[in-house]
């Protein structure tokens, strides 16, 4: 009970320094940990067997390795200080999984990500098991290492690890770095604008330098100035458009489009579109255009 005390007020005081404030920790106990009023769920495309498989396989083999420690740790073999370390991992799995089945859940892959952690004990205990059940040692020891090469293999080739990388799957990715020619455009366009831009969320990271902005509160040609068009193009709706630059990147154009952490592909032409907004070309470079109404 100590350690799970410990690891509630940890955790609580880390949400704290994280966020600056307490607010953001009330409003999502009054939305009652709705998802659906944190962000927008648009589904992007069909995801096939084959690369359920990729993505999850790594997952359900280190789970599945994790539980049998776990169980060997709570009966007993073990003793408190295991019986601890097992719950607290396995408190955070049930936070992550039952969270998904209810629908109240917040950023349920950082629950993931620190469940490895904390179940990385009971799944070498799980591993030492079978492989003190194998009479012969050079058998046992193959298991050991083939598990270890399958597991982490297994891991590495998931989109999670390759969010970017289309080698393994054909489905289409967001690229998160930019090219020359797309940060050069960045530049240019927002001396045109006077330190104001229209850009989509991804690309809107080029305004983040540290000759550019010194915190998120400046506004000497800060991020404040750098304003997000996704919304308008995936509504098609450009009634709120100010008069600033707005960068269209090539890429979003062939790609799906990072929206607030969900991707969408936009299923119309946005130049045409803007055309027909009577919005202006003033800038090609390429990779990126610029319009301006």
């Amino acid at each position: 009970m100590g350690l799970l005390l410990v690891f509630n007020v940890s955790m609580y005081s880390w949400w704290i320094f994280a966020s600056g404030h307490f607010s953001t920790f009330v409003k999502l106990f009054n939305w009652g940990f709705d998802l659906d009023k944190v962000m927008l769920i648009v589904p992007m495309y069909h995801v096939g067997f084959a690369v359920n498989l990729i993505n999850n396989f790594g997952m359900f083999l280190f789970y599945t390795m994790s539980f049998i420690g776990c169980f060997y740790m709570v009966s007993k073999y073990g003793d408190r200080n295991s019986f601890s370390l097992s719950l607290v991992g396995l408190l955070t799995v049930a936070i992550s999984f039952f969270g998904q089945l209810s629908g109240k859940y917040i950023i349920t892959g950082r629950w993931e990500y620190f469940s490895y952690i904390a179940l990385a004990l009971p799944l070498g205990v799980s591993v030492y098991l079978i492989y003190s059940k194998i009479k012969s040692k050079f058998i046992a020891s193959f298991f050991v290492i083939a598990f270890i090469f399958i597991l982490v293999f297994s891991m590495i080739i998931s989109e999670t690890a390759n969010f970017d990388n289309g080698v393994i799957t054909s489905e289409p990715r967001v690229r998160y770095a930019f090219t020359e020619s797309e940060i050069t455009a960045f530049n240019r366009v927002i001396e045109i604008g006077g330190g104001y831009i229209y850009v989509d969320t991804l690309y809107k990271r080029v305004g983040i330098t540290p000759n550019r902005v010194k915190s998120f509160s400046d506004s000497d040609l800060g991020i404040n100035e750098v304003k997000i068009i996704d919304y308008m193009l995936y509504d098609r709706d450009l009634s709120k458009l100010r008069p600033f630059p707005i960068i269209i990147r090539k890429e979003i154009l062939e790609k799906p489009l990072n929206i607030y952490r969900t991707l969408v592909i936009l299923n119309y032409s946005v130049l045409e579109f803007l055309n027909e907004n009577k919005v202006s070309r003033i800038y090609d470079c390429g990779s990126s255009y610029a319009y301006l109404r």
